[in-house]
């Protein structure tokens, strides 16, 4: 397919919410594929953000992966902090974490993850049908969990893979790079339940890191996008999940696909909510490049402009997280694997 550079403008007029919601677009995987492609260009150009449709996961799973999730963060506290979160590997169970740094304020959130950190060894193999297969887990003490996450897994990967498909046409990449960037995706699957209460943010404004993000909610509304005409929500639509462009899509697009900055607000009282997250990457080895078919000044302003690895982007994006300089973050290009919080 030709480059399909067609990039659009936010309207300069302030828009009622109401209007601004169905401006939302959906991508629909039923469709024929120039449609997707015009659709998540123009979703990602002004949003950052889409839905999508016919997605080929069953609405069976996604209500057996939410019974999972409810099951492990009714487990006892102590049961939780035997599968305290690793940081490096980003697995197990994270109690909160404050993402709004200006608010300084912890969110009211707890999280628990898996992720396919076996790709961190060099020219690492990865088993599609069980893209889990290799890494290093921490798996709860809930009868079913584990082959309910593997399955899971496997059906958002493919997922992923195919939302990929789709961006690359939109910026009109060839077949060797395709392959070079994402044959094998670096993903972390994070459950999140946020606590039933209305006077503090669930999720502090913050904005992905990765490629791209899919998200998967209950019924329970929350999550809101920040725009220019102020915060939009996302609610919940049946049948559909919700997708975003992360730090580095924006950074391998030169700020032309954004990552647009969200959060978590719950809006209905005494009623914890519910999501799930894929958070993909590029494949962990490649070194990804800002694309040379978008010309003109960069528009990113996220983490770096200079071309690194994945390996090394997610290092950056964690020593971020804590407040480290970027000098101090950097790892090696290729397959360095850091195990202790500490070498940060």
């Amino acid at each position: 397919m030709k480059p399909v550079l067609v990039w659009l403008s936010l309207a300069a007029a302030v828009v009622a919410d109401e209007a601004l919601l169905k401006s939302v677009p959906t991508v629909d995987l039923s469709a024929p594929t120039e449609e997707s492609v015009a659709t998540m260009q123009s979703a990602l150009k002004q949003w950052g953000f889409f839905y999508v449709k016919n997605h080929g996961v069953s609405a069976s799973l996604v209500q057996e992966q939410f019974g999972a999730a409810e099951a492990v963060f009714a487990l006892p506290t102590q049961d939780k902090r035997n599968l305290t979160f690793e940081p490096m590997l980003d697995i197990g169970w994270l109690a909160s974490q404050g993402l709004d740094e200006e608010s300084g304020k912890l969110d009211t959130k707890e999280g628990f993850m898996l992720s396919t950190n076996g790709l961190f060894e060099k020219n690492a193999s990865l088993d599609r049908e069980d893209p889990l297969k290799g890494s290093r887990l921490k798996w709860p003490p809930v009868k079913g969990y584990e082959a309910t996450m593997r399955r899971w897994t496997k059906e958002l990967y493919a997922l992923n893979l195919k939302l990929n498909d789709i961006l690359f046409d939109a910026v009109g990449l060839q077949s060797a790079e395709r392959g070079r960037l994402a044959s094998r995706p670096f993903v972390i699957v994070k459950q999140l339940r946020y606590a039933p209460t209305l006077d503090q943010l669930g999720a502090g404004s913050h904005a992905d890191w990765g490629s791209l993000t899919v998200l998967v909610t209950d019924d329970v509304p929350g999550l809101e996008i920040e725009t220019e005409e102020g915060w939009l929500p996302v609610p919940p639509r049946p049948d559909c999940f919700i997708v975003n462009a992360g730090d580095q899509v924006d950074f391998w697009t030169r700020g032309f696909f954004k990552s647009a900055n969200h959060r978590v607000r719950p809006s209905e009282p005494g009623k914890p909510r519910y999501s799930t997250a894929l958070f993909a990457y590029f494949d962990y080895e490649a070194l990804v490049t800002p694309l040379a078919e978008i010309q003109g000044e960069d528009l990113t302003k996220r983490a770096t402009k200079e071309p690194v690895t994945t390996g090394d982007y997610f290092a950056l994006k964690l020593c971020e997280s804590i407040g480290k300089p970027p000098e101090d973050c950097r790892l090696p290009s290729g397959p360095t694997i850091m195990h202790d919080a500490s070498e940060l």
